[in-house]
């Protein structure tokens, strides 16, 4: 069984983590890039691992949350960081 692992999220002032089940630390850091605007190829270099790593992390996450897109990915990240945001303020 995985522990809650961490999305980031970037902002201005630094990455904000998100908790979510069942998430690899690895999984999650390739979505922050992501979120980012980064491609595969780019989150590849960002993480020193190859483009086909980064598309099984993705393929996990979206089997995990549900989804079919990397768009759908972005507004998933976008939705759990806003929830968190206004848990903590």
């Amino acid at each position: 069984r995985r522990a809650a692992s961490t999305l980031l999220h970037y902002t201005a002032m630094g990455p904000v983590q998100i908790s979510i089940p069942g998430v690899t630390r690895r999984e999650g850091e390739a979505v922050g890039w992501v979120a980012r605007g980064l491609t595969n190829k780019e989150i590849a270099l960002q993480l020193r691992i190859s483009s086909r790593t980064v598309q099984k992390y993705l393929e996990r996450m979206f089997m995990k949350l549900g989804i079919r897109s990397r768009s759908e990915l972005v507004c998933e990240h976008t939705w759990l960081w806003r929830r968190k945001a206004r848990s903590v303020g």
